[in-house]
């Protein structure tokens, strides 16, 4: 959770686990619960979950357009835009290179987003036009979660029927954990083959920090939570190197299982293949992992034989950014009258926007509650507004609930400012249950003297007995647009702050209509305290997820200070002023003490909350908290996670809790479509310096929000920089160093 931000767990390719330096601040809102009275409110969340086999699978279910349903597309493609126009027997061609992300991507934007990928295969199993589709496949830099993602939608590909075949010129495994859910591997002769198997590694910095004066004072709660070890210690700990050995054995068990059921070989043999060290491309040939060994062209060649296509003409083929351009109407996929919102929230979590005018990348915590709120409308502050009245009784004895309000409300215009309002919401209101508002999940929304006009007309129209102009009713009619949603969640945490007040906004909106949280690649401590605020969590087999602990710290500088002669000293007032400024030494005895205490305590927040959130007992959850991260598999059988699966099960769990039927369409709505930035135009235009300006806004970022103060929430993601031009460890460590000032 905190420290300078060096990546210390790295499972091959892939992972990294990040810290940050700095302090918890989290306060606890408490009420004068002496005059009120309130009703407990039930979130979808805090509900006995249900048990993983009987949620919907979501699987694919190809069925081939017939009848006015052809012809209607048919008329669609001649109508179609020019962008959306794609020839007769084209094969799509789509290359799997370097980062995926799991957020849309604007238009231009460079690299590659799952969303589009799986949509765009979506859209071929149903295009007419399309006959079979070509995937190049090289070195990946993502997680196996969005690998899984990938792999899913292929074979959904191929139950329409069409061919699909893969051309590996580079390959590992995750490489090839995709290309064997294809027809055919093709290879060059001198392809780069290395399936060896996977590693973990961990880095340890303290014998460097020794040399140079520097001593690092960790305080950690959790016996997992390694994130400050690399700065602590010089050796694995035992119980780091517990939980790392099971996430590795369960990504390469996943990996031999998966690999020998496609391309039919027992799991012995092709464990014995790999650990003999095999690099030849013909020996892969020999041993049947892939089809055949030829150059791109010939692959081309072969394809155009086997398509209908006249050997005098050119195989039709259409790029994958052009075929992005064509709607799922267009061929024939239409949604239903039922909206599902999607938030997408990928990245290190932040609260607010750079200071520099630079665009953040991540999750930013006030943009994201935006849009959980856009969802939610105005139909939560009806409960809020509930939450908030006061139980009274009136001249003949009888309970009824009222709210003193000052004269902002609408329906009573024409009393003083000072004056207060009595609501007479009926008997029939009254609340029938006692409820401590400091056990409330939330603070109240508004103070009884400042509620916002537009508030009190929205919470008041479905209990009043009054006629409500129609624009005030308005913002409740928005507010049941959508009949569900799903946050789609790629984050290794961040901002301890920001993380508790979007679980806040999903547990409001929770509570109004169902939430399904799908988590992608990693969802692991701050990410995994937004994905407990839903009613449902949906992760992958491979997911990291979990990491549910606390490492805070800060470096003793004071030796370093003497070897380069630089001298600091602090007036203060208060006993704990310097607490964190004082750098230069090491903390007082009472200092320690209170920083273990302020670190404990933030731990039982995050742990309690999750026990709240997944309807487990304080000691069920101690059990799997202590800061492990969990594969998703694993997760699910602790009680973590409440389903295995991709973006297409939670929208049929969202679906089912919505009390839709499965087999009626849905229209997926994505609130979280970008929109370009200035160097991402230029660089579309053919702009060269996209690396230079991505490093230059990534470090300036770090640079602005490490401030020593904030609090954070990470755990394991990937090596931002693994995979490009300019990626060394060199530069990566610069890069944490400076992140860490």
């Amino acid at each position: 959770m905190f420290g300078p931000r060096i990546g210390i767990h790295r499972i091959r390719y892939c992972y990294s686990a990040l810290s940050s330096s700095s302090r918890f601040q989290f306060q606890r809102h408490s009420h004068d619960p002496k005059h009120l009275t309130r009703t407990p409110f039930h979130f979808h969340s805090s509900a006995p979950k249900q048990d993983s086999d009987d949620y919907p699978t979501g699987d694919f279910n190809f069925e081939p357009l017939t009848g006015w349903k052809k012809s209607m597309v048919n008329l669609r493609m001649l109508l179609a835009f020019p962008w959306e126009r794609v020839r007769h027997g084209s094969v799509l061609k789509i290359k799997l290179r370097g980062q995926i992300s799991d957020q849309l991507k604007s238009r231009f934007s460079r690299g590659l987003s799952l969303p589009e990928i799986c949509e765009n295969l979506l859209k071929a199993a149903y295009d007419p036009r399309i006959s079979a589709v070509y995937l190049h496949i090289d070195i990946l830099n993502c997680g196996w979660a969005k690998v899984e993602e990938i792999r899913r939608h292929i074979l959904n590909f191929r139950k329409s029927g069409k061919l699909v075949v893969a051309y590996v010129p580079a390959c590992r495994e995750k490489e090839y954990y995709i290309a064997c859910a294809c027809e055919e591997i093709y290879a060059p002769p001198s392809a780069y083959f290395s399936l060896f198997g996977l590693t973990v590694q961990t880095s340890f910095l303290r014998g460097v920090l020794d040399n140079i004066g520097i001593e690092p004072q960790v305080e950690r709660v959790g016996k997992y939570k390694s994130a400050g070890d690399q700065l602590t210690r010089r050796t694995m700990s035992d119980d780091n190197r517990e939980m790392l050995t099971a996430l590795l054995d369960n990504i390469y068990t996943n990996w031999l299982d998966t690999v020998s059921s496609a391309i039919g070989k027992k799991r012995e043999d092709i464990e014995k293949f790999i650990n003999e060290g095999v690099y030849q491309v013909d020996r892969l040939k020999e041993e049947g992992f892939i089809s055949n060994i030829i150059y791109d062209d010939e692959v081309i060649t072969r394809l155009k034989e086997r398509l209908p296509v006249k050997t005098d003409k050119d195989l039709p083929m259409v790029d994958f950014r052009k075929y992005s351009g064509v709607r799922k109407r267009t061929v024939g996929i239409s949604g239903g009258k039922e909206l599902i919102a999607i938030i997408r929230a990928s990245g290190s979590i932040r609260r607010a926007e750079s200071p520099l005018g630079v665009r953040s990348a991540g999750i930013i915590g006030e943009k994201f509650i935006e849009k959980i709120r856009s969802v939610r409308g105005t139909l939560d502050l009806i409960k809020i507004a509930f939450f908030n009245t006061v139980l009274m009784q009136n001249e003949n004895g009888k309970k009824v609930v009222q709210w003193p309000l000052r004269a902002s409300n609408p329906l009573q215009a024409g009393n003083s400012d000072d004056s207060e309002v009595p609501f007479n919401l009926g008997e029939s209101h009254a609340h029938k249950e006692p409820h401590d508002p400091a056990q409330l999940p939330f603070p109240r929304k508004y103070p009884c003297n400042c509620v916002p006009k537009d508030v009190i007309a929205a919470a008041f129209v479905p209990l009043l007995l009054v006629e409500i102009p129609p624009l005030w009713c308005q913002p409740i009619r928005e507010s049941n647009k959508y009949k569900a949603a799903i946050i789609r969640i790629d984050s290794p945490g961040g901002d301890a702050l920001a993380s508790d007040l979007m679980w806040r906004e999903i547990r409001l909106l929770a509570a109004s209509k169902p939430v399904i949280a799908s988590m992608s690649d990693v969802a692991a401590s701050g990410g995994y305290y937004m994905a407990m605020g839903a009613g449902a969590i949906v992760a992958e087999s491979l997911t990291l997820t979990g990491s549910i602990g606390v490492v805070t710290g800060k470096f003793n500088l004071g030796k370093l200070y003497e070897k380069i002669g630089f001298n600091k000293e602090i007036l203060s007032r208060g006993r704990y002023a310097e607490l964190l400024a004082a750098e230069q030494r090491s903390f007082r005895p009472d200092e320690a003490e209170l920083f273990a205490k302020s670190a404990q305590h933030v731990y039982k927040q995050f742990r309690d909350k999750a026990a709240l959130s997944r309807s487990m007992t304080v000691d069920k959850m101690e059990e799997v908290a202590q800061g492990r991260v969990w594969t998703g598999k694993d997760a699910a059988s602790h009680g973590l996670v409440d389903a295995i699966g991709g973006l297409s099960r939670a929208i049929a769990i969202a679906k089912l809790k919505a009390n839709i039927p499965q087999d009626r369409q849905v229209t997926i709505v994505e609130l979280s479509r970008p929109s370009p930035s200035l160097p991402e135009i230029l660089s579309g235009l053919g702009n060269t310096l996209v690396g230079v300006d991505r490093t230059l806004k990534e470090l300036l970022q770090d640079l602005t929000f490490s401030d020593g103060v904030q609090a954070r929430v990470d755990g394991i993601m990937f090596q931002k920089l693994e995979g490009y031009p300019y990626a060394n460890p060199i530069l990566a460590m610069i890069k944490d160093y400076l992140s860490s000032l």
